[in-house]
């Protein structure tokens, strides 16, 4: 528990999130886990988390092995930048491409994930950083409302979450967001909110309804709204929005496919 104990004597704000067993299903013992390994094991989750190991005991006697989860944003003062990599993107190159034109991150704590990195940023008090999925090809930013699976936990691939050995937060401490960092996810957002505008204002044509509504879907759930508020808001959106309205059967069919992808993004990477 060392790795979890470094971590927690930063500040961080910890809590159990469902395991992975030895066949690599989730402790859940849903057939169908949409998020095997990633989703909290309490409904409420930002309650039970702490700066102790105290708690875990408790919680492993009663589920078997668990993974567990920091919380990002306000709570912890930590933001993550979480690298991804996968057939379509690499969030690495990425990466490299937005630190040639700015500076390059601080030196700072990071881990390996099931497919990439996170890497820990502090930010200060009173400052809120909302989680945005997308700010960069590969790279989401993982803020207010949201967490990420840490060291020591298992990945449901079978690969083990670890500290990187030369970013290690026994070794380091978490380095503080550099002030064009914080500016540039919050023009993004700014940039996203009046986009979202003109889009909305003048609405959707055959052709375009979909594709649109799923997009809207996306930008809901990503902000932690609910899949019965974001339906609410399709379901609005497509009657008085679109020429001529979608089949509410298929909105529904809409938001819950997007509501699936979403849910494994913001329940931990």
């Amino acid at each position: 528990m060392e790795d979890l104990e470094a971590i927690l004597k930063q500040g961080a704000m910890v809590f159990p999130v469902h395991g992975i067993t030895e066949a690599r299903l989730c402790t859940c013992r849903k057939k169908d886990c949409g998020s095997p390994g990633k989703h909290p094991i309490y409904p409420n989750w930002q309650r039970q988390a702490c700066t102790s190991l105290d708690q875990f005991d408790s919680v492993k006697r009663a589920f078997g092995p668990i993974n567990y989860g920091l919380i990002t944003g306000g709570a912890s003062q930590i933001i993550v930048v979480d690298v991804d990599k996968r057939d379509d993107h690499d969030g690495a190159e990425s990466l490299k491409i937005v630190e040639s034109k700015y500076s390059e991150l601080p030196r700072t704590v990071e881990s390996l994930t099931g497919a990439g990195r996170h890497i820990f940023l502090r930010i200060p008090e009173r400052v809120s950083i909302n989680n945005r999925v997308g700010i960069f090809q590969g790279i989401d930013i993982r803020g207010e409302g949201g967490f990420v699976v840490i060291p020591p936990s298992r990945h449901h691939s079978g690969k083990e979450y670890a500290w990187d050995c030369e970013r290690h937060p026994e070794d380091i401490s978490i380095a503080f967001a550099p002030p064009w960092l914080t500016t540039l996810i919050a023009s993004r957002n700014e940039k996203q909110k009046s986009d979202w505008q003109g889009i909305l204002k003048a609405g959707f044509s055959s052709g375009t309804r979909n594709c649109s509504l799923t997009k809207i879907a996306g930008h809901l759930l990503g902000k932690g709204v609910s899949f019965e508020v974001a339906l609410v808001a399709a379901l609005g959106i497509n009657e008085k929005r679109c020429f001529p309205p979608l089949p509410s059967s298929e909105v529904f069919h809409i938001v819950r496919s997007i509501a699936k992808r979403e849910r494994g993004k913001h329940d931990g990477i």
